[in-house]
């Protein structure tokens, strides 16, 4: 579709690769740590869930036990069973900030469970386990009537409130964690609360999730301060989790701007400032399309992936991370 190629692009590259194949090679070493080229090379907690999950949604257990035993030899923390969030091998040491991310340690511990089951792995298992139970634990709090995660253990808690951060709420595994765990374990809890504020917590004309919100101490909601107030690279993620977690009208209302922007024949940009309403002025990533197709449920929008002008290892994992979703919903599963 023109309307694309018409909106601009951040240069002249191809289409990123769609390919689990093809993204092992543009991204996974082969210790297994999973690389952001575009970054300076840097790996994350995130990136490290991610690909563990691809391998297991792929059936590729090498991949998985590689990508695995980098993590846990790299970026488990010394005083929890929790991921530091950065690793960057240019640094000295590498992990500067042993801070974790809760979505990389809740993809990583998801990762673990169903690789256990797919796998009959009681090690597996029994990570996922410890894991799960350090987040529980650790990372789920109350804050004016809500239970909410805590993005990371340090730094998001002040007086006013907690600032989240909405894409972190990884709802398919909450979910099944739930399942897995059972009443005792609070993420039946966790996901009532997080699907209502992702209901509640959208902002601007265009009603859209943020990248950080604030989760007053009286329990209202409000754009996180001293953050952006975009609909940016982390949000885009919300409707992917929503609608791979069974929210099919919620995702729907929440990816609504986008199918809005595709029928006035214009490119949806890769972000919202949702302050001001200024928009980003190149188009939503490859990746970004790839999760308003399974959020809308309208395949017809992957044709605008085509004209996308990005070559991303970022992109490229929502892509895989969308047809994931997409194949599990459909109740495929390689």
């Amino acid at each position: 579709m023109a309307l694309v190629a018409a909106g601009g692009g951040s240069g002249a590259c191809a289409r990123p690769p769609d390919g689990w194949a093809q993204f092992k090679t543009a991204y996974v070493q082969p210790d297994g740590r999973t690389i952001d080229p575009e970054n300076g090379g840097v790996s994350h907690s995130e990136s490290q869930g991610w690909t563990m999950l691809l391998a297991e949604g792929h059936g590729d257990r090498e991949v998985f036990d590689k990508a695995w035993g980098w993590t846990r030899a790299n970026l488990v923390r010394k005083n929890a069973p929790l991921l530091a969030w950065r690793y960057d091998p240019r640094a000295t040491p590498a992990v500067a900030d042993e801070n974790n991310a809760s979505d990389g340690d809740i993809l990583a511990a998801w990762a673990l469970l169903r690789a256990g089951r797919r796998w009959k792995s009681e090690e597996y298992l029994a990570a996922s386990r410890v894991m799960r139970e350090a987040v529980a634990e650790r990372l789920v709090v109350e804050v004016g009537g809500r239970t909410v995660l805590l993005p990371g253990l340090e730094g998001f808690r002040s007086p006013a409130g907690v600032v989240v951060n909405p894409s972190y709420f990884v709802l398919p595994a909450l979910k099944d964690f739930a399942a897995e765990d059972g009443p005792a374990a609070p993420w039946r809890t966790l996901v009532a609360d997080g699907v209502k504020l992702a209901r509640e917590g959208r902002f601007g004309a265009q009603k859209l999730p943020p990248d950080w919100l604030l989760v007053r101490a009286d329990g209202g909601l409000a754009l996180a301060p001293e953050k952006p107030p975009l609909f940016g690279f982390d949000a885009i993620r919300v409707p992917l989790y929503l609608a791979w977690g069974g929210e099919d009208s919620l995702a729907r209302e929440t990816a609504a701007y986008w199918r809005g922007k595709i029928q006035a024949q214009k490119a949806p940009p890769a972000w919202v400032n949702m302050s001001d309403g200024h928009e980003a002025d190149f188009p939503l990533s490859g990746g970004g399309v790839a999760i308003a197709a399974l959020a809308l449920n309208d395949p017809s929008i992957q044709a605008l992936r085509g004209a996308s002008q990005d070559r991303t290892y970022y992109s490229s994992a929502l892509v895989l991370l969308a047809e994931m979703a997409g194949r599990e919903k459909g109740g495929k599963r390689p």
